[in-house]
């Protein structure tokens, strides 16, 4: 049985350079101090919703089966960070974006 993280596709060698760039770097870094351990943020146009562990993780708990690449995309960015990002066996993927729901209630 595959997990999550074998789903997500290889970063191109120029996009991986992209996401751990100083802008990026301020990305991940403003994300896990704007949140506290359990807040929930969720990026519609990425297709994900992340959740802050602690000071040092974050959590993918869902995905849309479209948006696997951003999902690795922020898996670079928090790791280039030496942050811990977690997928498996958190993640819950989404047959679609359409079917992402950023309801409230977890945030």
């Amino acid at each position: 049985m595959s997990t999550v993280a074998d789903k997500i596709p290889p970063l191109e060698e120029r996009r991986s350079m992209e996401v751990v760039d100083d802008m990026h770097r301020r990305l991940a870094r403003g994300l896990m101090e704007s949140l506290v351990d359990g807040q929930v943020r969720f990026f519609p146009r990425s297709g994900l919703a992340l959740q802050r562990v602690n000071h040092n993780t974050m959590r993918c708990i869902v995905c849309s089966s479209l948006s696997l690449a951003n999902l690795g995309e922020f898996k670079a960015m928090f790791e280039c960070l030496g942050m811990d990002f977690q997928i498996d066996p958190y993640t819950v993927v989404r047959d679609d974006e359409d079917s992402f729901d950023c309801g409230g209630g977890l945030a």
